[in-house]
């Protein structure tokens, strides 16, 4: 036979050691340590089978500081959608995806994942990610500036910088109300929660959380104890004639791990009687969500701001049922052109009042407020852009008539009215 190498020698000893000790231990010593083993070789399986795997990443950009010169920023905000699970980058552009076995053993092999990236309700494309073996995480990504900002460009095109908020086959009506997800925040004693998923419940029928993007926006990550911001990203469609006095439940749920039960929790309320936010705390724990009622009226906004402006605008139409999204247009929009309000035809008198009254109270000069002339906006929809034509701001009376309008056809006589003047 050939000799014995150094590491077969090891083993050898081993396994004499184990046999040697092991006859010599009591019978129920000997079944606990079986039972181990078997155990032990169970959960291997399982990792390798039917277990979940957590990678990270983090998106760079580039913006333009106060002096005019680049520097490398963060890409926060991101919503990184695989198959129908999306996930978001924080404040430091990092963001943590939980992968299935295939999913893993095929990233694995190739060093690739692709992804589709959205931001602020618009698609911005497919990327691919390079994976770093051994590490658990990918290399940075670097977002093109412009990419990254999804900014407006010139009329008339610029009618396109937010589509539809609802997208597919199975989309709810656009007239439905709409219950955001702002925050979760799960009690800190519960453990092995890495990802929940979110149903609603009302009357019998289910509803599954949606992505303003479109679709299903599937699980989404997060740790027991630490607040999840969403903001206005995922909604619940919600029906207008609901009875103030009908219970809602928001279903919770998780797979935790292969050694204990799916984890559950109900939250239990009615819709408040106003539009606005409020919070509901789950039963028997801490665990809270703040939930955000609004209506479908969503009021886009292409303006170079500061974040109190936007923080206050945002508030006050928030408190109207109406949802700011704010499309973060280049420095050049602001100088030297005029602020026009388009309205769709399907927004209501009291939302439009409410809206100017924001960008009023916000100190935005105001110079034209226009239906336009074509279907460029979806259903429910305003929009504040820069127009490159040079208009006059209207005048504190004129903003006053529009403000004491009730009724569409009374907002539809004033703004022609301002057409023509």
């Amino acid at each position: 036979m050939p000799p014995e190498t150094p590491d077969v020698a090891v083993f050898r000893y081993l396994y004499r050691l184990i046999l040697r000790f092991g006859k010599k231990a009591p019978a129920p010593l000997q079944a606990f340590v079986f039972f181990l083993l078997v155990m032990f070789f169970l959960y291997t399986c399982f990792r390798f089978i039917g277990g979940d795997f957590a990678v990270r990443g983090r998106f760079t950009t580039q913006v333009v500081d106060a002096n005019g010169k680049p520097q490398k920023a963060y890409a926060s905000g991101l919503e990184v959608c695989l198959g129908d699970k999306m996930f978001a980058t924080n404040s430091k552009g990092m963001f943590y995806a939980v992968l299935t076995p295939w999913q893993y053993y095929s990233l694995l092999a190739t060093g690739r994942l692709q992804v589709d990236l959205g931001r602020a309700e618009r698609p911005l494309g497919e990327v691919t990610l390079e994976y770093i073996r051994g590490s658990s995480s990918f290399d940075d990504e670097f977002l093109d500036p412009q990419q990254y900002a999804h900014r407006a460009t010139p009329a008339p095109s610029f009618f396109e910088v937010v589509p539809a908020a609802y997208a597919g086959d199975d989309a709810p009506p656009p007239s439905s109300n709409r219950l955001f997800i702002d925050e979760i925040e799960l009690d800190p004693r519960i453990a092995n929660v890495r990802s929940v998923e979110l149903e609603l419940e009302v009357g019998g029928d289910e509803y599954d959380l949606r992505s303003v993007i479109g679709g299903e926006a599937g699980e989404l990550p997060l740790t027991a104890g630490v607040p999840y911001r969403l903001g206005s990203a995922y909604f619940f469609p919600v029906s207008p004639s609901l009875r103030p006095t009908a219970f809602l439940k928001i279903e919770l749920s998780s797979d935790t791990s292969f050694f204990f039960n799916d984890y559950e929790e109900d939250f239990v309320f009615t819709l408040p009687r106003t539009f606005g936010a409020f919070t509901s705390r789950g039963e028997g724990t801490i665990s809270r969500l703040r939930l955000l009622y609004l209506s479908p009226v969503d009021f886009v906004v292409s303006h170079a701001l500061d974040k109190s402006r936007l923080a206050r605008m945002r508030s006050a139409l928030e408190n109207a049922g109406i949802r700011m999204v704010d499309t973060e247009p280049t420095r050049s929009a602001v100088p030297d052109r005029s602020n026009v309000l388009y309205v769709e035809k399907s927004v209501p008198a009291k939302a439009a009042v409410a809206t100017l009254r924001a960008i009023r109270d916000a100190g935005i000069p105001l110079h034209a407020v226009q239906y336009p002339a074509r279907k460029q906006l979806r259903p429910y929809e305003l929009q504040l852009m820069t127009d490159s034509a040079a208009r006059a701001a209207l005048t504190p009376a004129q903003i006053d008539a529009l403000l004491l309008t009730r009724t569409e056809s009374d907002l539809a006589r004033q703004v022609a009215s301002l057409a023509v003047n």
